[in-house]
């Protein structure tokens, strides 16, 4: 039980909706997590949840963007994920490109 409790639950696309209510509950549970989203500075509700546990760290993550997804892997090296949720909405505006794999 005492590996569980070193672990963190990762929540991608927790500003608002799902998301958000999923870092809620999980907190409420005694959980450490992280979450995710495109713009932490205008996600006000993950932002003073935050200010009120320490068990929640946010990182800013645009899933689209190769250099953010970098940069989110650096800042999470080192921890070690019980539960990783994807739950951010995802809205096509052009082509689709080929898939692509990050180092």
């Amino acid at each position: 039980m005492a590996e569980v409790a070193s672990m963190v639950s990762i929540i991608q696309g927790a500003s608002r909706g799902i998301g958000l209510e999923l870092v809620r509950q999980l907190l409420a549970r005694g959980e450490r997590v992280v979450a995710t989203c495109r713009r932490p500075q205008e996600a006000l509700a993950l932002a003073d949840l935050a200010a009120r546990d320490p068990a929640l760290r946010v990182l800013s993550l645009d899933v689209t963007d190769e250099a953010s997804v970098a940069h989110a892997a650096r800042a999470l090296d080192g921890e070690r994920a019980r539960l990783l949720m994807n739950v951010s909405g995802l809205l096509h505006d052009g082509d689709l490109g080929p898939e692509k794999r990050l180092p």
